[in-house]
């Protein structure tokens, strides 16, 4: 392959990646039009397609129209310090937003008070959370919405969860890698363009140092 087809090839990849990581489709909006009925529109334009990216997304802004209150249980290891912001309490959420209980098993659940606060919301993060998740969707026909904090959702997916009758609404963290697999995208472009290999090999054999390249 000639360095200038290679190029090109790298070229159409990049684009590929860049409308993968930023073209919202369809019904993805119809997805995000939903929530926002459901819950408030924060910091988000779904009429026009804009999702939340590191980008331009600002920290603690909840502007917006508070739709209906987010009552919240946390499937998730209540260690987890990458949920610390959840767990310190409500005046890290937004307003009439609230987590009712945090756990990873249905044991550490008490079930009789989740009942009484009649939760609607269930924030995913824990590994194994297909048969939990299934639990207290059965146990809970309030939920109206799930949320898993990864963007891969198969580590969830269960009949209970995926039934058109239960009508529950499943999101995931799609778009918040963007970024980054379009700058490593950039960065493999780079790396095979400059025929960084070689540079390095000169440059380890400069200081006398044997290379693998």
């Amino acid at each position: 392959m000639t360095a200038s087809l290679k190029y090109t090839s790298l070229l159409l990849l990049v684009i590929t990646t860049l409308c993968v990581a930023f073209c919202p489709k369809q019904p993805q909006q119809q997805q995000k039009r939903r929530l926002t009925k459901l819950f408030g529109g924060y910091n988000s334009d779904p009429i026009m397609g804009s999702y939340w990216n590191r980008e331009n997304s600002i920290p603690k802004d909840f502007s917006g129209k508070i739709i209906k209150q987010a009552r919240i249980i946390c499937l998730s290891d209540p260690e987890d310090a990458n949920n610390n912001a959840l767990y310190k309490g409500d005046d890290e959420l937004p307003a009439e937003a609230k987590v009712l209980a945090v756990g990873s098993t249905i044991e550490q659940f008490d079930i009789e008070m989740l009942k009484a606060a009649n939760p609607n919301v269930i924030f995913v993060s824990h590994p194994n959370s297909r048969e939990p998740l299934a639990k207290l969707l059965e146990l809970f026909p309030s939920v109206e919405w799930v949320h898993a904090r990864s963007a891969g959702i198969d580590f969830i997916t269960s009949p209970q969860l995926l039934s058109q009758a239960r009508g529950v609404t499943l999101t995931n963290a799609k778009g918040c890698f963007s970024s980054t697999l379009a700058e490593y995208t950039l960065m493999a472009c780079s790396y095979f363009a400059k025929d960084l290999p070689r540079l390095l090999k000169t440059r380890m054999q400069k200081i006398g140092i044997d290379t693998m390249f």
